[in-house]
């Protein structure tokens, strides 16, 4: 029985969606106008640039609507995105002008783009398709069936492991440095892998572990922001 996709689309969040991206627009120009007037500067081109990029969502809604499942369970695919999410992470720590403390902005002519923001989809694919597949094991080994090749990669097939690939861009996502979005990627696979599942005790022990470090960590900061 072939399913009519009209059916599937969820207008209450699509509308909810436009709707929130034109106020996002008019709020843009209204901070951001005077600024580049003062500047000398067209005033509507802070808009136009985030238009662009709302243009380029709204193509890749339609294109992502319209997608067959088998093209995201293809790995060539996934592996091809990888690669150049990997190329466009080097490419903005070690080719690209310094914005606001960090090298993770690539420009275009008049649009910039950030490799990180891509990455937090890429990881969602990549964890969503390495789990897809690993399923009757998980059913069988629990966690252990997503944990049980090598850390450190000894040959060209531990190299296609998911931890790898997830450790190297999350790795070029931090030292550019860009800790906040590399702190959401992270959340965000804890969440997938929350998902994949494993059992509840090994998520919550894993989540008190990533809780009580970062708990750390932000002491560690709040101290060293008192002394200065």
């Amino acid at each position: 029985m072939k399913i009519d996709k009209k059916h599937l689309l969820n207008y209450s969040i699509l509308i909810p969606y436009l709707v929130l991206s034109v106020i996002g627009l008019i709020v843009v120009y209204s901070t951001t106008s005077v600024s580049l007037i003062k500047l000398g500067l067209n005033p509507f081109k802070s808009v136009i640039n985030q238009g662009a990029f709302w243009l380029v969502s709204l193509v890749a809604i339609t294109f992502i609507y319209r997608l067959k499942l088998n093209f995201l369970k293809n790995k060539h695919v996934l592996t091809a995105a990888l690669m150049v999410e990997v190329v466009l992470l080097i490419f903005a720590k070690f080719f690209s002008e310094e914005i606001n403390g960090a090298n993770g902005w690539i420009s275009l002519g008049p649009i910039t783009f950030q490799p990180a923001e891509y990455l937090k989809l890429i990881m969602v694919w990549l964890l969503a398709f390495t789990f897809s597949r690993r399923q009757s094991d998980i059913e069988h080994y629990d966690y252990q069936a997503l944990t049980r090749r090598r850390w450190f990669p000894r040959s060209l097939d531990d190299l296609k492991d998911w931890r790898v690939y997830s450790l190297v861009m999350i790795g070029l996502v931090v030292i550019q440095p860009d800790l906040g979005n590399a702190s959401i990627i992270v959340l965000s696979g804890l969440v997938m892998f929350s998902v994949s599942g494993i059992g509840y005790r090994w998520y919550a022990s894993l989540m008190g572990i990533v809780v009580s470090v970062s708990g750390v960590f932000l002491g560690i900061i709040g101290l060293v922001g008192v002394k200065t």
